[in-house]
C-alpha cells in the first residue's frame, strides 16, 4: 500500500511540475534559456581553447642555420627530439670528377637545390626520394647534368670518382720528391695512386638532367650528391653545410632548441675557424599564439566560476518570486519538504532541457570534432546541475521558512 502511494505521490509531483512550467512560461523559458545559452558559451570557450592550444602545438616554426655547420654538428640536431623534415645544402667547389674539375651540390631535394622546374632520367629503382637518405660510401649514388656525360665519358649506371683537387695537390707534394731513380719514382707513384685510391669516393649516376639549371653556371656544370659521409676525410677541416633548415616538432621546444642549436653553432665556429655561421628561428607567430593560449587559459576558470554563480542565482530568484505559489502548496497540506522538492525538480527539469537542446544543436555545428572536449564539457555540467540544485534548494529553504500567511497577505 505504501509503495502504491509513493508512486501516486511521485506521479503527482510530476504533473504538478509539468502544470508549473506550462503557467509560467516566461520563467520557465528563462531557466531554460539561462542553461542554454551558459552550457553553448562554455563549451565554445572549452573548444576555442583546445583548438588553439592545438593550433600552437602543430604551428610550423622553421629554423635555419646559414654560412656553415659542419657535418658533426648537423648529425647532432638532426638526430636530437626537437626537429624533423631537415633540408641540406652545401656548394663544394674544390672536387674532381675522373680528374675533371667540377661543382658539387650536395643536398637532400635536387628540385629545391635547383632553383627552377627538374627534369631527370632517372636509373631504375631511383627517384627524388633517393635524396632523402643518408648515404655511405659504399651505396653513394649522383646524378649529372647531361652536358657532363659526354665530357667525361659516362652512361647511366657507371661509376664516377670525386676527389678533393686540393687534397690530391697536398699528397703530390707530400710524396713526390725529386728524383732521377726510375725504381723510387715507379714507388713514389704507386703510393700515390693508392692514397687516392683509398681516400677517393665512387659515386653511381643513377640521374641524368635534362633541363636547363637556373643557376646558370654554364662553364662549369653541377653533380649532384646526397648527405653522406663518404667525402669527409679529404678535407683538412670537416665539411660543411652552406645552408640547412630544419621544421620544429613542437612549437614548445622553441626556448630549449635555440640555446642548442646556438651550441652547435659555436662548436662550428671553433672547428673550421668560420665567422659567418648563424642560428635564426622566427618563433613570433607561435609566441602570439601562446600569448592567447596563456589568456584563455586564465580567464576559463573565471568564465566558469561566473556561469556557475549565474547558474545557481537565476534559478534561485525564480524560486524567490514563486513564494506565493509555495504559500498556496502549503495552505492546501503540502509539507516544507514536498514544496522545496517540487521547486527544485522543476528547475531541474528546466536546465536538463536547456543541455540537451544546447547538446543537440552544438553537435549539429561542430560534428565529431567535440569529442576530444567532452569530459570537459561533461564536468561543467555536472558542476553546473549542483550549482542549480543547491541555489534552488537554498532559496526555497528561505520562502518555506517564512510563514504562509504572510506570504500570502503579503502578495495581495
Amino acid at each position: 500500500m505504501n509503495k502504491k502511494m509513493r508512486c501516486y505521490a511521485g506521479r503527482h509531483m510530476i504533473h504538478h511540475i509539468s502544470l508549473r512550467i506550462r503557467r509560467s512560461i516566461l520563467k520557465s523559458l528563462l531557466s531554460a534559456g539561462l542553461s542554454l545559452l551558459m552550457l553553448g558559451a562554455i563549451s565554445q570557450y572549452i573548444v576555442l581553447r583546445g583548438e588553439y592550444r592545438d593550433m600552437y602545438e602543430h604551428i610550423e616554426i622553421k629554423a635555419y642555420f646559414m654560412g656553415g655547420l659542419n657535418f658533426l654538428s648537423a648529425a647532432t640536431v638532426d638526430a636530437s627530439k626537437y626537429v624533423s623534415a631537415p633540408y641540406y645544402e652545401s656548394v663544394i667547389n674544390t672536387l674532381e670528377c675522373n680528374f675533371s674539375q667540377i661543382h658539387v651540390i650536395m643536398t637532400t631535394d635536387i628540385l629545391r637545390a635547383r632553383l627552377s622546374e627538374t627534369s631527370i632520367d632517372f636509373l631504375e629503382g631511383y627517384d627524388f626520394t633517393s635524396f632523402h637518405e643518408v648515404r655511405t660510401k659504399e651505396n653513394n649514388i649522383c646524378v649529372v647534368e647531361n652536358r657532363l656525360m659526354g665530357t667525361l665519358g659516362i652512361e647511366l649506371g657507371d661509376k664516377v670518382r670525386l676527389n678533393d683537387s686540393s687534397f690530391r695537390t697536398r699528397m703530390e707534394r707530400s710524396v713526390f720528391v725529386e728524383t732521377t731513380d726510375e725504381e723510387t719514382m715507379k714507388r713514389q707513384i704507386a703510393a700515390f695512386d693508392s692514397i687516392i685510391e683509398s681516400t677517393s669516393s665512387y659515386f653511381t649516376v643513377v640521374g641524368i638532367i635534362t633541363s636547363e639549371d637556373a643557376r646558370g653556371n654554364a662553364s662549369s656544370p653541377y653533380i649532384y650528391i646526397p648527405v653522406g659521409t663518404g667525402l669527409n676525410k679529404q678535407f683538412e677541416t670537416p665539411l660543411i653545410f652552406d645552408y640547412i633548415e630544419y621544421t620544429l616538432n613542437s612549437a614548445e621546444y622553441a626556448d630549449e632548441f635555440s640555446l642548442f642549436a646556438k651550441k652547435q653553432v659555436a662548436q662550428t665556429l671553433g672547428s673550421v675557424g668560420s665567422t659567418s655561421s648563424a642560428f635564426t628561428m622566427d618563433t613570433g607567430e607561435a609566441d602570439n599564439m601562446l600569448r592567447t593560449v596563456e589568456m584563455l587559459d586564465t580567464l576559463f576558470p573565471f568564465a566558469v566560476a561566473i556561469a556557475l554563480l549565474l547558474g545557481g542565482l537565476i534559478p534561485g530568484l525564480i524560486v524567490v518570486h514563486s513564494d506565493r505559489e509555495a504559500a498556496i502548496m502549503r495552505a492546501l497540506g503540502a509539507g516544507n519538504r514536498r514544496v522545496r522538492a517540487i521547486m527544485v525538480l522543476e528547475q531541474l527539469i528546466l536546465c536538463l532541457t536547456g543541455f540537451l537542446l544546447c547538446a543537440a544543436v552544438f553537435f549539429l555545428i561542430n560534428g565529431y570534432g567535440i569529442a576530444p572536449y567532452i569530459p570537459v564539457i561533461g564536468l561543467y555540467v555536472a558542476l553546473y546541475i549542483i550549482a542549480t540544485a543547491v541555489g534552488t534548494m537554498i532559496f526555497s529553504v528561505i520562502i518555506t521558512m517564512r510563514k504562509v500567511m504572510e506570504l500570502l497577505q503579503v502578495k495581495e
